[in-house]
């Protein structure tokens, strides 16, 4: 896959238009390769250029460096084999217990939010936390679980 075609030789005596029609179309390009291999622009739709649709960049360094790119890597990756799970298949199953990091304050193997002003010590708990974890210690008066901080 190409990322773009290099500029002409002549790049820098050509008139400002040719410039624009070049970068022009090298966006034209870019896109429709995004496009093609299923990107998106997640920050939404880029600026337009006064001539139409595409966005004119102000110079090479926009497009970044001149490289190919083999696909051979994605071919090589095998997929993964999932076992399909029904809903109906966990009926009369019991529910197993919730694990705490601290007992009914803090779930442990999930995803937690710690919320506040800024400024409150929000970093300052969760590092505190963090040591007692680590270190098998008292946090705010309770006994988390001990083990492993990243």
């Amino acid at each position: 896959m190409r990322v773009y075609e290099p500029p002409p030789k002549n790049y820098e005596s050509l008139s400002k238009d040719k410039k624009d029609a070049y970068h022009a179309e090298a966006a034209r390009e870019w896109h429709a390769q995004k496009k093609m291999n299923g990107l998106d622009d997640a920050a939404g739709p880029l600026p337009k250029s006064a001539a139409g649709d595409i966005p004119l960049p102000n110079g090479m360094e926009d497009y970044g460096e001149v490289r190919n790119v083999s696909n051979d890597a994605v071919d090589d990756e095998r997929p993964i084999d999932l076992k399909i799970a029904r809903a109906s298949a966990f009926a009369g199953e019991p529910i197993p217990s919730r694990p705490w990091l601290v007992k009914d304050m803090i779930p442990d193997r999930t995803v937690t939010l710690l919320s506040g002003d800024g400024g409150v010590g929000k970093s300052l708990v969760a590092k505190q936390l963090g040591v007692a974890v680590a270190a098998g210690k008292d946090w705010i008066g309770t006994l988390p679980e001990s083990g492993p901080v990243v």
